[in-house]
């Protein structure tokens, strides 16, 4: 099975920054403060990502505590939902499972190049189905991918009342956690990350509770722009 070709190119620049600035506004678009953000080492990145695990583990403690607020919201949210909705859900959560299995199902092999003796005709024959394999392969894959999908649903709906709400409570518990995992892990970057001057040696924050007392409007700024600013490391792929 031939893989589609990632023709992103990524500016080599944007690979060797390491901080930038940001400027934080006020609701009426005024400026009123400028940080420096830093990509964050591999040991604040590993307490980050520990702190996140603790909030996940926290929180999926407290949607299976029955005398939890968590999961009293939780038994709301379930309670409006219809059968189309539940089923959504659970198909939310294997989607990406699917999506593995229909990129293995794919079969659109790569073009082979003619050689030295191939005619200009089968060159530019070669050329052309190189141009467009990416788009091939990927409406191949949406394709697969959908027939899947139904086949899954179809399987889901005929599973009995009670199974598929333990389905969907797992679903949106996974989701919920995993939601949450992520904001703080960000947040926990943006923390690592914030320095008061250019050169990035004065930390912004003394501690992860002075980053928790900002109002909101000026962390989500801050996570907001440390999370575009991050190369992600797919996008290094080429």
């Amino acid at each position: 099975m031939a893989k589609p070709r990632n023709t992103k190119r990524v500016r080599l620049e944007e690979l060797f920054r390491w901080k930038h600035d940001l400027e934080i506004r006020d609701h009426n678009e005024a400026v009123v403060l400028t940080v420096y953000q830093r990509i964050i080492n591999d040991v604040e990145a590993e307490r980050a990502r520990l702190a996140a695990v603790r909030k996940r583990s926290e929180i999926r403690l407290a949607l299976r505590d029955v005398d939890s607020d968590e999961h009293a919201t939780l038994m709301e949210q379930l309670e409006g939902y219809d059968e189309e909705h539940l089923v959504s859900v659970v198909m939310l959560e294997g989607i990406e499972k699917l999506r593995e299995r229909a990129d293995e199902q794919v079969r659109i092999n790569f073009p082979k190049h003619p050689g030295e003796d191939g005619t200009m005709e089968e060159v530019e024959e070669y050329e052309e189905a190189v141009d467009t394999f990416d788009d091939r392969y990927s409406e191949e894959l949406i394709r697969t991918l959908e027939d899947l999908v139904e086949k899954e649903k179809e399987v889901i709906k005929t599973k009995p009342a009670h199974d598929l709400r333990v389905l969907v409570e797992k679903a949106l518990e996974n989701q919920i956690c995993g939601s949450i995992s992520t904001e703080i892990l960000y947040q926990y970057y943006t923390f690592y990350g914030t320095y008061t001057d250019k050169n990035c040696t004065i930390k912004y924050f003394a501690d992860f509770s002075d980053f928790e007392e900002l109002v909101p409007q000026v962390s989500k700024q801050l996570v907001t722009g440390y999370r575009s600013w991050m190369l992600a490391p797919d996008e290094l792929k080429n």
